[in-house]
């Protein structure tokens, strides 16, 4: 089983692109564009990835990855879907926060930002709106909520309760599902407690945040289980599910 190594610096999130080709399954011409990868691979850190390991749960979908550039200059009115993932447990960078009113105001125009998280604890206040309480602790065990979304039943196949037991860990906190917006999709939980939810999505003006606390960006690059689960069915029925909530398919 692979095992988490520290990682409490302030690193980067990591970004991917990505556009709709012809072959979208969702039938649909509009462009989906997901952020590029600004961390690369470090030789003294086997959790960190870079796009390139995350690309296949874009190309899951039939789906191009594309090069956005730096989150700083990038265009976001031309992106619909934004991809992050926080592998730091120290908190999201600055980066992040550099860009934080920018993060906002694209959700509040229509956006879907997909955020995979490792510092949990403090991460509401870099997210848009008001997201719910973070608490931040560690689990090797996670089950399904709702089995309804595409999340759970999507094009890369079915996620159940075991699908994704067995990391170090499998979620490094929760969100108590009493705090979270209105309207909003509770779809993983931590341990088998319906009111702490680790993979939800909530509204925020006219778009939506995907948020878990699973530290996804640790098993892009991994073999056995849960990573290969994660990899091949979790993160394209992920990418799929935001995709059914920027076409206002979903939930």
């Amino acid at each position: 089983m692979p095992t988490e190594r520290s990682q409490t610096q302030a690193s980067p999130p990591v970004w991917l692109a990505t556009t709709f080709n012809s072959r979208s399954r969702t039938g649909s011409d509009n462009a989906l564009s997901l952020p590029a990868s600004s961390t690369a691979d470090s030789a003294d850190n086997g959790s960190r990835t870079n796009g390139a390991t995350s690309q296949p749960s874009i190309t899951a979908n039939d789906f191009d990855p594309i090069n956005v550039g730096d989150l700083t200059t990038a265009d976001l009115a031309a992106i619909d879907i934004l991809y992050a993932q926080n592998p730091s447990n120290g908190g999201p960078g600055t980066a992040w926060a550099a860009n934080q009113s920018k993060l906002t105001d694209f959700v509040n125009g229509g956006g879907v930002l997909i955020v995979h998280d490792r510092f949990v604890s403090g991460m509401a206040a870099y997210l848009p709106g008001s997201p719910g309480t973070f608490v931040q602790i560690y689990t090797s065990s996670i089950d399904v909520l709702d089995d309804t979304t595409s999340v759970t039943q999507g094009p890369a196949g079915v996620i159940t309760d075991a699908s994704l037991d067995g990391g170090n860990f499998s979620a490094h906190g929760y969100v108590v599902a009493g705090s979270v917006p209105p309207g909003s999709v509770g779809i993983i939980i931590f341990g088998s407690n319906p009111d702490q939810l680790v993979t939800y999505a909530y509204p925020y003006g006219s778009g939506w945040v995907i948020y878990s606390t699973i530290p996804l960006d640790f098993y892009l690059n991994k073999t056995g289980q849960p990573a290969s689960n994660l990899r091949f069915i979790y993160a394209p029925n992920v990418v799929f599910f935001a995709n059914e909530l920027r076409l206002g398919v979903a939930p």
